[in-house]
């Protein structure tokens, strides 16, 4: 009688200098994903939330009456009349845009989907743009972003740093003859097409180290390089810096 013997393959297809410098790509990349977050909290709520914070909104009347604010001011609401302009503006943004294209010969790019997917799946696309591709009766020149989605999924406070590929398609001529959402049709069918062809191998990979110093080097300069050269401007210019710390005190008082 011959016996049975057992044997049990392990594959690691990673060396250890592999797996290590992953997870050092890994770290890096929560490190600049808490840096990013960091910056736009700085730039958002530093920049434009003070702005907002000095403006008098209709609420602000009821807080500002017990500090001696008469009751005969009528406080602006600058965000219901910012709105206002926004959809405005909106409503004239393809107009714009096609003077744009038509007067200057600029390219404009959009997102035919409107917003971001969240499945990962092409979704449909918008009418605007083909009412701007009739209006400039120029052809369209489709672009496809791969990966967008792993880099940053629907509900994630931040991107993760990783490899993308952009793909340039031949430019698409409308059909005169056809309909404008038989064209829409068309041209996403040419985005599904392309979308099944093959990616690169190292798609949504960590992204290189020069990519990465970059990165770092841009957060710095904002974070200590820009604000020490106005630090030091107006340092060298006392006059400057009497004159805009009065005028944020009278416009303080004005308020």
């Amino acid at each position: 009688m011959c016996g049975r013997r057992t044997c049990a393959i392990e594959c690691d297809p990673k060396p250890p200098r592999a797996r290590n410098r992953a997870a050092a790509h890994d770290l890096l990349g929560v490190v600049m994903a808490i840096a990013r977050l960091c910056t736009v909290v700085l730039l958002m709520f530093g920049g434009f939330g003070i702005n907002f914070f000095f403006i008098p909104l209709r609420w602000t009347h009821l807080v500002l009456r017990k500090y001696g604010d008469p009751n005969n001011s009528l406080p602006m609401d600058k965000v219901q009349q910012a709105m206002a302009t926004v959809i405005e503006r909106a409503k004239k943004s393809l107009q714009t845009l096609a003077q744009v294209v038509f007067d200057f010969g600029r390219s404009v790019a959009i997102a035919p989907e409107g917003t971001r997917s969240k499945t990962g799946l092409l979704g449909d696309f918008k009418k605007g743009p083909f009412y701007l591709q009739s209006d400039v009766n120029k052809p369209i020149s489709p672009v496809i972003i791969q990966g967008c989605y792993e880099l940053c999924r629907p509900g994630r406070w931040y991107s993760v740093p990783r490899k993308g590929f952009v793909r340039f398609l031949p430019q698409f001529h409308v059909d005169p003859t056809m309909s404008r959402n038989m064209n829409r049709l068309a041209l996403r069918r040419v985005f599904l097409k392309a979308l099944a062809e093959p990616v690169p191998d190292d798609l949504s990979d960590v992204p290189d180290n020069r990519f990465m110093k970059l990165h770092y080097g841009t957060l710095v300069s904002l974070w200590f390089i820009v604000p020490g050269m106005l630090h030091g401007h107006l340092l060298r210019h006392p006059l400057r810096r009497s004159s805009a710390s009065r005028g944020l005190f009278l416009f303080m008082r004005s308020l």
